[in-house]
């Protein structure tokens, strides 16, 4: 079982793995916890079986968020995405892909 987060912001992505892996580590939950730095970079990867949980920030250079789990969704229907953003503006969107949550980024 592996989780996801996909931020192009290196800061936030470390954050969020680095809360995500402590929390892992604090209920002795045996997944793996990878980072990404853009959509494609995460789609690329050979790392989308077995994948329960993503971290998806909605605004990124190469291709935005909403885009991603677009592609996601062909392949893997049924991961969790919980979407990570600035701006309210793309909820409607996100639950069109069966986020499992949407939250502002502090």
């Amino acid at each position: 079982m592996r989780i996801a987060v996909v931020d192009d912001d290196q800061n936030e992505r470390h954050r969020i793995s680095t809360e995500v892996k402590d929390y892992l580590s604090r209920h002795h939950l045996k997944i793996e916890c990878k980072a990404y730095s853009s959509g494609t970079e995460f789609l690329e990867s050979s790392e989308l079986h077995d994948l329960f949980l993503v971290f998806m920030d909605i605004f990124m250079d190469d291709m935005d968020g909403i885009e991603t789990v677009r592609r996601l969704r062909k392949s893997s229907g049924d991961t969790l995405v919980v979407f990570l953003t600035n701006s309210t503006e793309h909820w409607k969107d996100a639950f069109s892909f069966h986020a499992f949550d949407y939250l502002l980024k502090p």
